[in-house]
């Protein structure tokens, strides 16, 4: 039962994805955005331990060289201090007198007054100066010159008696450790003090001196960046300074560093070194390769964990896209599906969102109003066609029976002396003859002159109280229309309007024009009759304005519907009307030939 399960909900899945485009869309972009996120991360990885290397080295190279300007700097103080004590001379000569005299004489004629001068002195150059002694060459005698002694400081100058008396020149940079498990001790840069009258003697060696812990203090604006630690060593490789305080000579091999500014790797750690020919000290910044890969692992676990966050933020985002536009799909599916059963209107309206899936759409519905038009213009009108063949059978009568018959009434009128109702069955007799007429298609000038004739035979029924107007531009008349779509009107005038409103004195009045606006010709009847009340109008122009083709034809609604069938939906019927100001109505066509709209109206089975 479980394996039977399991085979029904992976049938389900594929199901899923199989009948929806966009689940596969969504699957592959899935797929695509893990791998590309896998390589990704793997390129990452392997160029970060790379990218993470230079940039210790350049940071390290910084250090160095901030170290190294703060030790180059020291020298040129204590050069500078040197000299100054030299120009202070006749205080200086009590140094060197000192020096020279029997170690069992007084040190220094006025002790105090040179130990505050000099003092002063070096402060003024640079203020992290704190001791300042002289050695006698001569003697092993120790002069404090400064203010701010300590005991270590002086024990260091006792133990150089030994490294003259052995003919070893003590190196220029040098400290006073001893066994100190800190940087709390004191860093002294030494020079030679010479005879002041032979130049080529040496009498003794001046020693200043600076704490440690200043060094540090150079190059503490990079501990964020710094990488291992940083040690000084004088020219035969003894480690004056070791930033972390360890002093394990066996860490740096000397041997390598080769009086030069170099850089190398030896088992798994980096030595960067600085070298300073003038002062002979080197500068070297030791770091473990441990470090870089800690700071590469952190590096990788951040990448990891954002691209986590992004291919999850992805995901989220193209889920909800997939079912935005699967909504959108689902929309114009339904609307297929509606299509199918035969429904071409009252569809959804969608937002016009300007994109494939809206132009989709957008042509969709068009299409439908397209075919629903046509299926009007073909299906319905055929079949008001036909009723109008039906009826047309129904009433036929034999034309030159009624032609003969009229035309017999008229002439024993006529011998009778009864001119008008002659006159007036000879109208009839045109009018007919026209009605009966074969063709869908008149020129406009046929059309004015069928309007003269049948208002003609209504004045003899109104006499003075009516009037009437046709005005026609020729190159209106040039044109053609379909027929009978003015007398429908003017009927609906002369019944309505003004059959009760003309007098002798003051008769009823309608007015046809017919011209030519742009490319179309435009009829208008217009009366000063009664006119239509307001709710009785927008009746009428809403049942003008409707879809229905089967509304009730006859008279003006037949117009319209004419109109619409022939011209299109925006050719219609407009009305304009004020109770008792009378009514205006405009017919608007498309100005063409006769033959052009023949062949048009023949294209519509007209």
């Amino acid at each position: 039962m479980r394996g039977n399960s399991n085979d029904t909900e992976k049938i389900r899945v594929k199901k899923y994805f199989a009948g929806h485009f966009l689940n596969k869309v969504f699957l592959v972009y899935l797929m695509i955005t893990i791998f590309s996120s896998i390589a990704l991360l793997y390129i990452l990885s392997e160029n970060l331990q790379t990218l993470k290397y230079n940039e210790t080295l350049k940071m390290s190279n910084q250090i160095l060289t901030t170290v190294s300007s703060f030790m180059r700097n020291k020298f040129d103080a204590e050069k500078s201090i040197f000299q100054r004590f030299i120009g202070t001379t006749e205080k200086w000569d009590e140094v060197t007198k000192a020096l020279m005299r029997d170690a069992e004489a007084e040190n220094i004629d006025g002790q105090e007054e040179v130990r505050q001068d000099f003092s002063k002195i070096a402060y003024s150059i640079d203020g992290q100066f704190s001791g300042i002694y002289a050695y006698s060459n001569e003697n092993g005698k120790i002069l404090q010159l400064g203010n701010n002694m300590n005991s270590s400081d002086y024990y260091y100058f006792e133990t150089l008696t030994d490294s003259i008396q052995e003919n070893k020149i003590p190196c220029r940079l040098v400290t006073s450790r001893g066994n100190h498990l800190n940087n709390m001790f004191s860093v002294f840069l030494i020079d030679v003090i010479n005879h002041p009258k032979d130049y080529t003697k040496d009498i003794g060696l001046i020693g200043i001196s600076f704490n440690a812990r200043n060094i540090r203090q150079s190059c503490q604006e990079f501990d964020p960046y710094m990488k291992g630690q940083i040690y000084i060593l004088d020219g035969n490789g003894k480690i004056v300074y070791d930033s972390k305080a360890e002093y394990l000579e066996e860490k740096i091999p000397f041997e390598r560093l080769e009086n030069k500014n170099t850089k190398f790797m030896l088992g798994d750690r980096i030595y960067n070194s600085i070298y300073n020919e003038h002062h002979e000290y080197y500068v070297v910044n030791l770091i473990p390769m441990e470090e870089i890969r800690q700071d590469v692992a952190i590096l990788q676990e951040s990448i990891f964990r954002i691209m986590i966050i992004v291919i999850l933020l992805s995901l989220v985002l193209t889920f909800f896209s997939t079912r935005y536009f699967s909504a959108r799909l689902r929309t114009i599916k339904l609307t297929i599906d509606q299509v199918k059963n035969g429904k071409l209107s009252g569809f959804h309206e969608e937002k016009q969102v300007r994109d494939e899936v809206g132009y989709i759409y957008r042509e969709l519905i068009d299409m439908c109003a397209t075919l629903e038009e046509y299926i009007n213009k073909e299906y319905v009108y055929q079949l008001r066609q036909k009723e109008m063949e039906l009826y047309a059978l129904q009433a036929q009568i034999n034309p030159h029976f009624l032609y003969n018959t009229l035309e017999s009434i008229r002439m024993n009128l006529y011998v009778k002396g009864e001119k008008e109702a002659s006159k007036m069955i000879y109208i009839l007799s045109e009018m007919f003859r026209n009605i009966m007429k074969k063709g869908a298609v008149v020129s406009v000038r046929e059309e004015i002159d069928y309007v003269n004739s049948y208002l003609e035979l209504y004045r003899f029924r109104y006499g003075i109280r009516m009037k009437y107007e046709v005005e026609a531009e020729d190159v209106a008349c040039s044109y053609a229309t379909i027929k009978h779509i003015l007398q429908p009107i003017i009927e609906n005038a002369l019944i309505h309007g003004i059959q009760d409103s003309g007098t002798a004195s003051e008769p009823a009045s309608i007015l046809i024009k017919a011209c030519q606006e742009g490319e179309d010709i435009i009829f208008t009847v217009e009366d000063d009759g009664c006119g239509i009340t307001e709710a009785r109008l927008t009746e009428i122009r809403s049942k003008l304005a409707g879809d229905d083709m089967f509304q009730e034809s006859v008279g003006i609604y037949n117009v319209n519907n004419r109109l619409r069938i022939v011209y299109g939906e925006n050719y219609r019927l407009q009305i304009e009307s004020r109770e008792g100001a009378g009514t205006r109505v405009t017919v608007r066509i498309i100005a063409m030939r006769k033959k052009e709209l023949e062949d048009y109206v023949r294209g519509l089975n007209c």
